[in-house]
């Protein structure tokens, strides 16, 4: 019987556990031999006989919550190099634009009260300032965790889904419901700044390990 080989370009995926995440996914599939999903180059490689096809497996990595489409042998390495770079340009603006939020959010949170600076409305700015950065910079969190869900697995982004809705949804029932009571706003917009940085790093890794593939 003879063998296929593809390779699939993969987004979305953020560390260790969402390689295992997808390696088991697609060894799954009964047609599918050989699958070695690399986090570094964002690439599957697969290599499947003809109870499967090229769609089926692309399918199987979208269900999962990532992105896919299958690699072009002949596009040269510029290509990689300005996918790189528009990556790194996506994070870094989603990391900037929660910065912007997350600065405030900490000094009006925190170091304004450790100052016993009382500021008025205090606890509804921050609920103003917490609540783009949890579902506009958040949602790609809140994606690949369910993707996670979904293969009934979890992942890194499932644990900071958790933790910054628990502070974000308590935090709001608690400005509106409790009087008095306290919120955690500023925790769960820095906390999602602290992720989008660590992968804004994360991708200035990716470009330069592109670069010297490429090289090489």
């Amino acid at each position: 019987m003879k063998l296929k080989k593809i390779t699939i370009e993969v987004g979305g995926m953020h560390c260790q556990s969402c390689v295992n995440l997808l390696t088991k996914a697609i060894e799954k599939d009964s047609g599918v031999k050989y699958c070695n999903v690399n986090l570094a180059t964002e690439k599957a490689t697969i290599e499947f006989d003809e109870s499967t096809n090229e769609d089926n497996l692309v399918k199987i990595i979208l269900n999962r919550g990532f992105t896919a489409k299958i690699a072009d042998d002949k596009i040269d390495g510029n290509y990689e190099t300005e996918k790189k770079k528009k990556e790194m340009q996506m994070v870094r603006n989603r990391f900037l634009f929660s910065l912007i939020f997350a600065i405030p959010a900490f000094f009006i949170g925190m170091v304004f009260m450790w100052a016993g600076i009382d500021v008025p409305f205090r606890n509804y700015i921050l609920f103003a300032l917490a609540t783009p950065v949890q579902f506009i910079v958040g949602r790609h969190i809140y994606k690949s965790a369910f993707g996670a869900l979904k293969n009934k697995s979890a992942n890194m982004d499932t644990l900071i889904s958790i933790g910054t809705s628990t502070a974000y949804f308590f935090s709001v029932y608690s400005i509106f419901f409790i009087p008095f009571g306290d919120q955690y706003f500023e925790a769960s917009t820095v906390l999602i700044t602290f992720v989008m940085l660590g992968r804004y790093l994360e991708a200035i890794a990716k470009g330069r390990t592109n670069e010297a593939v490429k090289k090489l």
